[in-house]
């Protein structure tokens, strides 16, 4: 799993980091068309998608405006660190692919977060003379089993 942030970025400070069985534990679950994943590396990340109500399975697309308190039976999403949780996001998640082998899930993709999304102010300094840009990208991978 590959976590990309912009320059000065607060929640993941600038940093391109990347997630294997090697240097953290990746674990995913699935359920319907809900999809949970927690990295424990160097450190804590948490990601949550439910697409609306109607949607059986996680499908290819792309899923706009996803917030963290959807409106009943509607799609959401949630990404949070052990230092920050997305407390008002909006978000865009991107599926590329999905593929189901019996009660196994694969699925690749992106989702894209800015500053303002999470409610915070991108970081600048010199009165504005160096500054960062606002948005940030989620690259992933992932195989879920079914419980």
């Amino acid at each position: 799993m590959r976590l990309a942030s912009d320059p000065g970025e607060s929640l993941g400070g600038g940093a391109t980091l990347d997630y294997s069985k090697a240097n953290a534990l990746v674990t995913v679950h699935g359920y319907g068309a809900q999809l949970a994943v927690r990295v424990v590396g160097d450190r804590v990340w948490d990601g949550f998608l439910a697409l609306g109500s109607g949607e059986p399975r996680l499908r290819a697309g792309t899923f706009a405006a996803l917030t963290n308190i959807p409106p009943g039976g509607g799609a959401g999403f949630r990404w949070s660190s052990q230092e920050l949780t997305c407390g008002s996001s909006v978000a865009t998640v991107t599926i590329d692919s999905v593929k189901y082998d019996g009660d196994v899930l694969r699925a690749t993709g992106e989702l894209k977060l800015s500053h303002a999304e999470l409610g915070l102010e991108p970081f600048s300094a010199l009165g504005g003379a160096l500054s960062v840009a606002d948005a940030f990208t989620v690259h992933y991978k992932i195989t879920a089993h079914a419980r």
